[in-house]
């Protein structure tokens, strides 16, 4: 009989798996909810997460779960930024889009007083009458940059046609007679009030260039139609702010 004799190796049984740390698993689901409730939960997730790591790397006993703290510390972190920038997003954006407004009109009013002062020294060069309605855009061009165009080539700006061959002279009263008014891009480079739209294009309303070259926000549909348009009608109406 040989004196070797195999001896078979046992394998040691296993320990019990590590318990896996309940807040952990709380941490991880609620920092998962966190990024569809924008946040509602993150901040007890965060919590939960922090105490989990602090439990599993004391505890006397293993404890598992690292990995599910971890992660649901970064979800709950994640899901509360989000929430910060939606809410400043929600606050902030009637201000911005109120800021842009309130910048395109004073952009336009400019634009309307150089237009004015550009018409009014072409009338002063040709005898004292403005330009021909239909052609006024291309007439003004040698007095000032042209502004009556967007970005696209497209009428913004039109000029009332009842003043065609109208001395300046001859105009009643030139402060309240309309000379130009903003128009939506395309509309016709001449007309009357029927060109204005029912509403104004923005809250600080419709912008009207009056004959003495001054530019006015006409804060009403009301007011616009107390304008004068005609050479020889009469002043009237209210509801604007001067610029």
């Amino acid at each position: 009989m040989d004196d070797m004799t195999m001896i078979p190796q046992v394998e040691a049984p296993m320990g019990p798996r590590p318990r896996t740390s309940g807040l952990a698993i709380a941490s991880l689901i609620l920092g998962l909810l966190a990024l569809p409730s924008c946040g509602a939960t993150g901040l007890v997730g965060l919590i939960l997460g922090v105490v989990a790591l602090s439990m599993i790397s004391t505890s006397a006993e293993p404890l598992g779960g690292r990995g599910a703290a971890i992660w649901g510390i970064v979800l709950s972190a994640v899901g509360m930024v989000l929430s910060v920038v939606l809410v400043l997003s929600a606050i902030l954006m009637p201000a911005l889009v109120a800021a842009r407004g309130q910048a395109r009109s004073v952009v336009m009013m400019s634009q309307g007083k150089q237009l004015a002062l550009a018409m009014l020294i072409y009338a002063d060069d040709h005898d004292g009458r403005l330009p021909d309605p239909k052609t006024w855009p291309n007439e003004i061009d040698a007095y000032a940059v042209n502004q009556a165009f967007d970005n696209q080539g497209r009428m913004v700006w039109a000029m009332n046609e009842a003043l065609g061959a109208v001395r300046t002279g001859e105009i009643a009263d030139p402060a309240r007679t309309v000379l130009l008014f903003a128009v939506g891009p395309g509309a016709a480079a001449a007309g009357g009030p029927e060109l204005l739209a029912d509403q104004p294009p923005t809250r600080y309303g419709y912008v009207v260039v009056f004959v003495d070259g001054h530019v006015e926000r006409v804060l009403y549909r009301d007011a616009l139609d107390r304008l004068i348009w005609d050479p020889s009608g009469e002043a009237g109406g209210s509801g604007s702010v001067q610029y």
